[in-house]
Order: C-alpha cells, then sequence, then structure tokens
C-alpha cells in the first residue's frame, strides 16, 4: 500500500500546497531563506527611502487578497526611487524580488548599488509590468568587499505614473523562492521537509514514485529517498553540473540511470524507482513509461537500515523542486508493468 507524506517543518505541521491553476495542488518544499528586506509590504515604513514620489499605503487587494498592496506614483522625472538599505555579504549570491502590477506605468529600472564600492552593482535593468499582478525577480552577486547595499524597486523613470506594489524580498541565494513576510527584523523560514518515520521495506526491496515539474537543469539536487536516522540517505538525485544525469545515489557509491536527462524542463515529468537494499544493481528506473537503462554503476552492494522515506527539500542554495505534484511510497517491488503503467503521462 502506499504510504502518506507529511510535512513537519511548517506552520501548524501542515504541508504547503500551492494550487496555481486554482484546481490541483502541489507540495511545496523550499529551502531555508531568510527576506533581508524590512516591512515588505508597508512601503510607507521609514525603512524604504525615497524620492521624488508618492506612497498610499493599503490602497488595492494584494496577491494574497486582502487589501495590503500600496500605490506609488512617480511625480518627477528627476531620479525618482524607492529604495532600502541592507546589511550583506561579499561575494555572495543575492536574488531580489517584489510583486508588481500597473496602474499606468509599465516598466520599471530597477538597481542595486554597492555602498562600500560607492559603484552600482546594476542600473536601469527594465521590467516590464502589466494590469495583473507578477513578480519582478532579478538575482547578482555583491562584490568582494561589500557589505552593505541599497536595493531599488526602481531608480529613474522615463515617464511619470503609478503602479502597486506588495512582497519585497532580499534573500541569500540565486533564485527567489516564496514570500516570507517581514515587520521590523528579518525573518526566516526553515527548510522544509516532508517524509514518513516508520517505513520498513518488504523483502529489503522498496518503491518509490514521484511526479514533479521544475525549469532548472543546472543545479544538483536530492529529488526524493531513504534515510537511516542519520545524514546517510539512499535515493534519487539529479547531477546538473554532471551533464545533466540522474539516477540513484546511496551517498557511499553510486549509479546513475540516465545521462542528458530532461526532468526539470518545465513539464511534469512521472518517475518510479525500485530500490534493493542488499544489491545496488537490481535496482529499477521508470521515466514517463519508459523503462531506463543504468550505464553507469558504482558499488555493487549496499546495505543499511532504511526506517524513513525522505522528500527532501534542496540545500540553501540549490534549485528547489518547484513543483511535487504527487508522491508515493510502495514498501515493496513493483513489477514492470506496474511501473510502466505508474508512470505513463
Amino acid at each position: 500500500t502506499a504510504l502518506p507524506y507529511f510535512a513537519t517543518t511548517t506552520r501548524l505541521n501542515l504541508a504547503r500546497v500551492d494550487y496555481k491553476d486554482n484546481v490541483n495542488g502541489s507540495l511545496k518544499l523550499e529551502p531555508q531563506r531568510t527576506n533581508l528586506a524590512l516591512y515588505s509590504s508597508e512601503f510607507d515604513n521609514a525603512a524604504w527611502e525615497f524620492g521624488g514620489i508618492t506612497k498610499t499605503a493599503n490602497a488595492t487587494t494584494s496577491p494574497d487578497g486582502t487589501s495590503n498592496a500600496d500605490k506609488i506614483e512617480i511625480t518627477t522625472l528627476t531620479t525618482p526611487n524607492l529604495r532600502q538599505t541592507v546589511v550583506v555579504l561579499p561575494s555572495t549570491n543575492y536574488t531580489f524580488s517584489f510583486y508588481a502590477k500597473s496602474s499606468e506605468l509599465s516598466v520599471l529600472k530597477l538597481a542595486v548599488y554597492d555602498l562600500n564600492g560607492a559603484a552600482f552593482i546594476f542600473e536601469n535593468t527594465e521590467k516590464s509590468i502589466t494590469n495583473e499582478w507578477s513578480r519582478v525577480t532579478v538575482s547578482f552577486a555583491t562584490p568582494s568587499g561589500c557589505s552593505s547595499i541599497r536595493v531599488f524597486i526602481f531608480r529613474n523613470s522615463d515617464s511619470l505614473g503609478s503602479f502597486y506594489l506588495y512582497g519585497a524580498q532580499l534573500e541569500l541565494g540565486s533564485y527567489s523562492t516564496s514570500l516570507i513576510n517581514t515587520s521590523g527584523t528579518t525573518v526566516t523560514r526553515l527548510q522544509d521537509a516532508a517524509g514518513d518515520s516508520n517505513f520498513t521495506p518488504s523483502s529489503n526491496k522498496a518503491t518509490l514514485f514521484i511526479e514533479i515539474k521544475g525549469d532548472d537543469n543546472t543545479i544538483n539536487r536530492n529529488v526524493c529517498g531513504f534515510r537511516n536516522g542519520t545524514t546517510n540517505q539512499y535515493g534519487l538525485f539529479f547531477w546538473g553540473s554532471d551533464n545533466n544525469k540522474f539516477g540513484f545515489n546511496s551517498w557511499a557509491g553510486d549509479s546513475y540511470g540516465i545521462t542528458n536527462s530532461t526532468i526539470f524542463d518545465g513539464n511534469t515529468h512521472k518517475i518510479a524507482a525500485v530500490f534493493d537494499f542488499s544489491d545496488f544493481t537490481q535496482n529499477v528506473l521508470y521515466i514517463d513509461g519508459v523503462k531506463q537503462t543504468i550505464s553507469q554503476t558504482r558499488g555493487a552492494t549496499l546495505q543499511r537500515s532504511q526506517n524513513k522515506v525522505s522528500l527532501s527539500a534542496p540545500l540553501p542554495n540549490e534549485n528547489p523542486i518547484q513543483e511535487v505534484i504527487n508522491f508515493k511510497c510502495f514498501n515493496e517491488a513493483l513489477s514492470d508493468t506496474e511501473l510502466a503503467a505508474l508512470t505513463t503521462l
């Protein structure tokens, strides 16, 4: 039978579910992140410095469904701006994001300024906005010696006009994660995790099934697997930095499933894997209804106590699995016929 999954690090111990199409939900698993931008949706607060604009608090309904989005109106073309000063680490990747909706303006010019080096890291980076809420995102690296920056919602404009603003976030990492609301202090969201801590495989074999969607084929990441109660994991892993290999990893020896995998190409994929905990070479992998050839095997045998099913979020500087649509664990080895049927799109 399929074992349920559960989340352990979210509010009230409930899983976060993302309903992007308002119909089908997907489990949202993200790494630990901290929003360094204060008063993330209170742009009338003194933490947000400005010039050449007027600000109207709580002017319209934000993406969270309440009237807490501010209206920003540019009243002069002489370097209008909205900015916040933030302490950062040198030579580090950061991502700045916020939600915006056009009232009159259709383009915002973003900038980030290095206060230590007295120079812009970038400026006048144009981002288009429409009359629907969208998230504006930009990633950058701080220079060596940089410990303080100014992040600009916009700096300069080609025209007067207004737009609506909500949910600013500055986070350490090369991509944005879901909004972490802040007021007077920074706020940290812990890493998401899901699993079952009372798992016993039958005949030393088990099957994992996962339906996922993601759009980055460059970064290494855990997908799902088993833990033995410590840091050791035996599961499915994606080597984005190693020619997009995807397959089994024991953290003591590993076997790749396929090379040049495109499982994180923006489309939905169904993956099922049979784990043989006594003989590594007997593992089986199916992707989208097709049995995969194990192209490389290291560590021919493996014995471990596998008592925890793990659906793992990545490390803080790795890309997450953007959408986990379905996840099942079977305490037995499914047949090839069952694996093909389970994974066919």
